[in-house]
C-alpha cells in the first residue's frame, strides 16, 4: 500500500508536466505531414517553421519574433504590452510578408488571405533575457 501511495504523486506529477509542455512540435508535425490544414483551421508554428495548406498550395511561415513587450510572467504591469511577429506566405513563387501584433486583434491581410494571430507562446521574464527561438504562434488563415 505504501508503494502505491508513493507512485500516485509521481504519476500525477508526470501527467501535469505533460500538460505544461507545449505540443507545438507534435501539433505542427501532424499538420505538416499527416493532416491537411484547411482555411479557418488553427495551427501552431515555432519560429523558423512553415506549413503547407494543400488545398490552397499556400506556404505559411513564422519568420521571427520582432519584439515582445508583454508583461513579464514575474512582474506587475499596468499595460499588457505587445508581442510582434513576422509572418510570410508564399503561393506559387509570390511571397508576401507582414507583421502581426497581440494587442490589436492580431490580424493582417497578406495577399488574398487574412492571417490571425490567436496565441503567442513563451512569455518574457523580468529577470532573464528571452530566448526568441522558444516562441511559437497559433495562426488561422482565411480568405475574406
Amino acid at each position: 500500500m505504501k508503494m502505491f501511495l508513493a507512485i500516485v504523486p509521481f504519476l500525477i506529477m508526470v501527467a501535469a508536466c505533460d500538460r505544461l509542455i507545449p505540443e507545438v512540435g507534435a501539433r505542427a508535425n501532424r499538420q505538416q505531414g499527416q493532416h491537411k490544414i484547411e482555411l479557418g483551421d488553427p495551427f501552431d508554428l515555432a519560429v523558423g517553421n512553415e506549413v503547407l495548406m494543400e488545398g490552397e498550395q499556400l506556404f505559411v511561415r513564422f519568420d521571427s519574433l520582432i519584439g515582445d513587450s508583454r508583461c513579464p510572467i514575474n512582474a506587475f504591469c499596468i499595460w499588457e504590452g505587445d508581442g510582434t511577429v513576422s509572418i510570410s506566405i508564399k503561393k506559387n513563387k509570390n511571397m508576401t510578408a507582414g507583421e502581426l501584433h497581440t494587442h490589436d486583434g492580431g490580424k493582417s491581410r497578406l495577399g488574398d488571405y487574412e492571417i490571425s494571430l490567436k496565441d503567442l507562446r513563451s512569455f518574457p521574464r523580468a529577470d532573464e533575457k528571452n530566448d526568441r527561438s522558444l516562441y511559437s504562434v497559433t495562426l488561422i488563415v482565411t480568405k475574406p
